[in-house]
């Protein structure tokens, strides 16, 4: 009997403002990738809910190239009744303690849905997709699909600095204390997750500042480890060529790209206070987390 090939997921984990939107641009340029953007809302799209009604391209579920398939045929890709879409503190506790849930949740058919998108992407690129790229974040997200075996799951943990994501944050009204806390907390699920889950081999960290100071070595050090043939002399025309149907995220895929830049706006935009509350922070956490 013929071996069911499992669909391959990288996937892209971090807090919200982490600067996962960049890395997933970067990433789907390598040929045989193809990216989907913030997946975990595809139930709000297929829906045209919680404001989440268009792709990148402009097109709803039902009238996508990439997605009316599967709009049309939802009943069979989305669980009418979910378990556990946002992690409990009950789970979160067990996790942060064990590195092992207590409900793995459960919110798609993952096989058949990342399957068909395999399928789809090969027919709207014209040439062969083995990869899908997908930058949901979410820890929950994450375990759904890494506890599903029928799934080939790698995961890059992307770690931005809490000063910059406060400033993010504060910037869109956001509590600062909250901010900080959530990066805090996430972060330490996230370690505790992926120590006891998830094999070395499958799985990268990778600090923001580090990652847009030096490109050149993170990204192949990312082409080694999870076989990509991202091009550096080339990634920004092929980001600026790329027809995207995502949805859900960050505006900056609808601009044209001129590569990557430091982001550093919290020095000067966050007020003097709470850069000197938030430094011993960043540096006590960075310490644990890239023990």
């Amino acid at each position: 009997m013929e071996q069911v090939k499992k669909p391959k997921i990288i996937y892209i984990l971090g807090t919200g403002h982490s600067g996962s939107t960049l890395l997933e641009l970067i990433l789907s340029t390598s040929p045989e990738s193809f990216s989907v953007g913030g997946f975990r809302y595809l139930d709000r799209y297929v829906h045209g809910s919680h404001g989440v009604v268009l792709d990148d391209s402009g097109y709803k579920a039902k009238e996508s190239p990439m997605w009316s398939e599967i709009a049309k045929n939802k009943q069979e890709f989305i669980i009418k009744e979910p378990t556990e879409p946002t992690l409990s503190f009950k789970n979160r506790l067990k996790i942060l303690f064990t590195g092992r849930p207590l409900v793995i949740p459960n919110r798609y058919n993952d096989f058949d849905l990342y399957k068909a998108v395999i399928e789809k992407s090969n027919e709207i690129e014209n040439h062969e997709i083995d990869i899908i790229i997908d930058s949901s974040k979410t820890l929950a997200r994450f375990i759904e699909l890494n506890e599903d075996e029928s799934l080939d799951v790698y995961v890059i943990h992307l770690i931005r600095d809490v000063r910059g994501v406060v400033n993010s944050n504060r910037k869109l009204g956001k509590n600062v204390y909250k901010s900080a806390k959530y990066w805090v907390t996430d972060n330490l699920y996230i370690k505790s997750y992926l120590k006891k889950s998830v094999r070395e081999d499958r799985q990268m960290r990778i600090k923001y500042k580090d990652f847009v100071k030096e490109p050149e070595k993170y990204i192949e050090i990312i082409n080694k480890k999870f076989d990509l043939n991202i091009d550096f002399n080339n990634y920004i025309d092929e980001i600026n060529k790329q027809e995207s149907y995502r949805f859900a995220g960050n505006g900056m895929r609808n601009k044209k790209f001129e590569g990557i830049k430091k982001d550093f706006k919290w020095k000067y935009e966050l007020p003097l206070f709470y850069r000197i509350i938030l430094t011993p922070i960043q540096w006590f956490f960075y310490k644990v987390l890239f023990r």
